[in-house]
């Protein structure tokens, strides 16, 4: 323990003259000796002095543990130890333990400059008296702190493609944080390269180091170190790729579609073998195709590959760990378009069925092509069911509908069929394995015996029927127009007593159904009525007719008045024959072009009578 003793009070402070003071109080002799005591106290009692005591070196800015000792008596009672630092710092120490004669008090200091410092020791006594003395204590400086460092290595990328330096990069981390200054040394399998490498504040340094060749080399970053840091060291292997060498079987000509494309790349020395793909691509990049390496080979089919000219044909190598990407030398190829087969197709067998009689307004139809064989350039072989679309018709210009085969047969109805013979036609497209094929089949077709049903009309509003004529011969064609009917609804038409179905019409928005229908060859001639019957409203409503014959067309008779005196008759103008009209077949529009001529006959030769009376009778009365 470091002990400092002042053996003398310090005489220039306030207090040691309250002390002596208080001492010459107590050592005084009765009131009356007061003057003499009081002159004698300086001589007789000098105050005992304490002492700093202290057992570590003084380190500037560290905490400094000290003990203090201060006189204990009758004569000087101690109460307690203050103490101060040049610069200010200052503190009251704790009471210790007490000694024969003395006080002991602890404390914690702490000096801020180096160098001879004075530490100020107050121990304060009973009746506000106290002891100043000061120690003189030299302050070391702080020993310098130098941090362990680990260095950390890294390189980009972690394997190094052929011919390209390696990118390596040291880390350098103290204790307390990022190493500050200093520089690294980068060495290969032990051997420096190049200059030392300063440290950059984020505490890295970064090289390249020239290829060295393909393989696995030990890369060491050695950090310097400085009055702060300590020095570090790390060695890592870095694996360098080996060139890859790739060759590719690219055909001059091929003939399409039998295109195959073939690479492979070359097994290096002490070198496993490679993996990764192979792209092979034409025409400043164009991908024909990408397949992987397979025991060092590649082989791409192509059989859709349309025929050209493919320019600058090459095969890339992707690379892996222990290859370098790479690629062959470009090639031109040509694909000669494939040689055209033609197969010899089967005859296609077509079979219609259709009912030989109907009754009604629907013809279905069903159409089979039979399976069969057909022979190609590899020999006869069996084939599925016929494929492709049928074309079926209802007689000779007739109504016609195409229709896809399934499983080798189509199906189709025709609806509204009028009465009479027909000749259903099958005709079939073929496909590629079948030859076209046609087919046909007979039928006959008859109008429904309908008895129209008794039905009780609606109360209102009453259905209107009229006619364009109520006297008509066999074959005349008559405009029937059925009104009040349900929108939309079917109304059908028959010639009564002895039902004959004339047709259908269907109403208009109005309610209004025309049907411009000619009477049938059969109708029998006499007084007949013509219903309408609305198949959803059910109501009906008809019309008397007579049927006649045959049209008979004959010169009007007239009779001429001859008026008084009689005169010689004056020749009267000749007048033109009424030349019988002859209808002439209608459509089944419903034109009444036959009874239009025989009006207009009638008209022109009772006109030309008329006039020729007229002139006669002129010429009398004049």
């Amino acid at each position: 323990m470091r002990t400092r003793r002042t053996p003398a009070p310090h005489t220039s402070r306030p207090r040691a003259t309250r002390l002596r003071g208080l001492v010459a109080a107590l050592l005084a002799a009765p009131l009356a000796l007061g003057t003499l005591a009081a002159t004698a106290l300086p001589a007789a009692a000098e105050p005992w002095g304490g002492q700093v005591a202290y057992d570590s070196p003084v380190v500037v800015g560290k905490d400094l543990p000290i003990l203090i000792t201060c006189p204990d008596d009758e004569m000087l009672p101690s109460v307690g130890a203050i103490w101060e630092i040049t610069g200010g710092r200052h503190g009251e120490a704790v009471f210790a333990r007490s000694n024969d004669g003395t006080k002991n008090y602890s404390a914690t200091v702490v000096f801020d400059a180096v160098g001879d410092q004075e530490l100020m020791v107050t121990c304060e006594l009973a009746e506000g008296g106290s002891i100043q003395f000061p120690t003189y204590v030299d302050v070391e400086p702080a020993p310098l702190v130098v941090e362990d460092t680990t260095t950390a290595i890294r390189f980009f990328p972690a394997a190094v493609e052929p011919r390209n330096p390696i990118s390596v990069e040291a880390k350098v981390v103290g204790t307390a944080g990022i190493a500050q200054g200093g520089s690294v040394q980068f060495s290969l399998r032990g051997q420096a390269v190049g200059s030392p490498v300063p440290l950059q504040s984020n505490g890295y340094a970064v090289t390249d180091i020239p290829n060295p060749g393909p393989g696995s080399w030990a890369v060491t970053a050695t950090y310097s170190g400085t009055e702060l840091y300590k020095s570090s060291t790390e060695t890592k292997n870095v694996w360098v790729k080996t060139t890859s060498i790739v060759t590719a079987a690219i055909p001059d000509r091929v003939r399409a579609p039998q295109t195959t494309l073939h690479a492979a790349v070359v097994q290096a020395p002490d070198f496993p073998a490679p993996t990764g793909t192979i792209t092979f691509r034409y025409s400043e990049g164009a991908i024909l195709g990408k397949v992987q390496l397979v025991n060092s080979t590649a082989v791409l089919q192509l059989p859709d590959l349309a025929p050209g000219v493919y320019e600058d044909v090459i095969a890339i190598y992707s690379g892996d760990e222990n290859y370098g990407d790479g690629g062959s030398a470009y090639r031109d190829m040509i694909v000669d378009p494939p040689i055209p087969t033609t197969p010899v197709k089967n005859a296609s067998a077509v079979t219609v069925g259709v009912p030989l009689a109907i009754t009604g307004t629907q013809v279905p139809v069903t159409v089979k092509v039979e399976p069969g064989m057909h022979e190609t350039s590899m020999g006869a072989t069996s084939v599925a069911t016929p494929s492709g679309t049928v074309a079926i018709t209802l007689g000779k210009g007739g109504p016609r509908q195409k229709v896809t085969l399934v499983d080798g047969t189509a199906s189709v109805v025709f609806d509204g069929v009028a009465p009479g013979t027909y000749e259903v036609e099958a005709s079939y497209a073929g496909d590629q394995y079948f030859e076209v094929g046609y087919g046909y089949a007979p039928t006959t077709v008859t109008a429904p015996v309908v008895t129209p049903p008794v039905v009780t009309p609606p109360a209102a509003p009453a259905p209107d029927l009229s006619g364009s004529t109520s006297t008509l011969p066999v074959g005349g064609t008559i405009t029937l127009v059925a009104r009040d009917f349900l929108p939309g609804e079917t109304v059908s038409f028959y010639l009564h007593s002895d039902p004959i179905f004339l047709g259908t019409a269907f109403a208009d928005a109005n309610g209004v159904a025309t049907l411009v229908v000619a009477i049938p060859a059969g109708a029998p001639a006499g007084e007949h009525h013509v219903r309408a019957t609305g198949a959803t409203s059910l109501r009906t409503a008809e019309i008397p007719v007579t049927v006649t014959a045959a049209p008979v067309v004959t010169a009007p008779i007239v009779t001429v008045p001859v008026a008084v005196p009689v005169v010689t008759p004056v020749a009267a103008a000749p007048v033109a024959a009424a030349v019988p009209a002859v209808a002439a077949p209608l459509a089944s529009t419903g034109a009444e072009l036959g009874s239009t001529v025989l009006l207009v006959s009638v008209l022109l030769g009772s006109g030309a009578l008329l006039l020729a009376g007229r002139r006669r009778f002129a010429s009398l009365a004049g």
